[in-house]
């Protein structure tokens, strides 16, 4: 049987992330205040950014209204909001 992935029973608290979608071009960005320092390209239309510790705190992914669509209703509603 595998070892669960997290072994942890008190894991570290998550920062609370934003998205954001832009219309104009198509670019849902979901991102922590945390400062970014670099990014990486994981897959086409999608770019993964990192603090100075070298954990994820953010990523913006091109063409997300095909990809997402439901996710990105949701957002643009509750943006109109």
């Amino acid at each position: 049987m595998a070892k669960p992935a997290v072994t942890r029973h008190d894991p570290e608290p998550l920062p609370e992330a934003m998205a954001r979608y832009y219309p104009d071009t198509k670019t849902l960005v979901i991102h922590t205040d945390e400062r970014w320092s670099e990014g990486e390209t994981i897959a086409r239309d999608l770019v993964v950014f990192y603090d100075e510790q070298d954990n994820v705190i953010g990523f913006t992914l091109e063409s997300a209204e095909f990809l997402l669509e439901s996710f990105v209703a949701v957002i643009r509603a509750q943006a109109e909001r």
